[in-house]
């Protein structure tokens, strides 16, 4: 919905930026701002990640985490109709909706399967952060004078705990050279450090054993002008591999 002012009067009106077909300017003012509109997730290093894989119609290849189908729009322009792409993610319903996004933008055939994750929440001592984890981290940190970059380095802990990050790139990484082709190009961006030396080590372990050809010798990270446009970039690092 349209609301009159500046502020909407009931949460119903807020998210103008849902409908950016209808509210280009309001999208094109977020973005131009440093923020991502809401509903909408900004791409990071499309261009050097399509400058590395160095896409060809006929070949194959497999976009790990969907989401807003960024990247696999753009990999699918490469393919020219030619070739295939695989994608994943764990979100049922974003992946729904970026099914019907891809198919406004001309993909005529597109099949997902949804893999469903449990996601288990305990009670641990006197702080409950299942209901409201904001009051109580925020509870927390007025208790123990908690900066604001501490607040947010804890949602960054519970998030990496919830979704198993750690385990699941790790057991990405290891399974990586088995669905390779011969001369198969990998790109991974990761968004903070630990997961970057995770990646690092892994790349230049396989590398030693001959399973890789050739590594990224220094991480690549977004431009300034990227970083400007959107904020969400300045964290991303990016490394890749090539099969032997």
């Amino acid at each position: 919905m349209r609301y009159q002012g500046t502020h909407p009067k009931n949460y119903q009106e807020k998210y103008k930026e849902l409908q950016p077909e209808k509210y280009p300017e309001t999208v094109a003012r977020v973005i131009e701002k440093g923020g991502t509109p809401v509903g909408m997730h900004i791409s990071i290093c499309v261009n050097e990640i399509l400058e590395f894989l160095q896409i060809k119609p006929g070949q194959k290849g497999l976009d790990a985490t969907l989401g807003y189908g960024g990247h696999t729009h753009e990999m699918l322009k490469r393919l020219q109709g030619q070739g295939h792409i695989y994608a994943l993610d764990v979100d049922a319903i974003e992946m729904a909706k970026t099914r019907e996004r891809l198919a406004d933008l001309g993909v005529s055939s597109m099949q997902i399967d949804n893999p469903k994750r449990g996601f288990t929440y305990k009670k641990n001592g006197p702080l409950d952060l299942r209901l409201n984890p904001q009051r109580g981290i925020a509870a927390a940190e007025r208790l123990r004078d908690i900066s604001q970059e501490g607040l947010q380095r804890t949602f960054q802990a519970l998030r990496i705990d919830v979704n198993n990050e750690y385990e699941v790139l790790y057991q990405l990484l290891e399974k990586l050279p088995e669905v390779l082709a011969p001369g198969g190009r990998v790109a991974i961006l990761t968004f903070h450090s630990g997961e970057d030396r995770l990646v690092k080590k892994s790349f230049k372990r396989l590398k030693r054993e001959g399973i890789y050809s050739d590594i990224a010798d220094e991480v690549i990270r977004p431009s300034a002008e990227e970083c400007s446009r959107n904020s969400r970039a300045r964290s991303t690092k990016m490394r890749w591999a090539v099969k032997y």
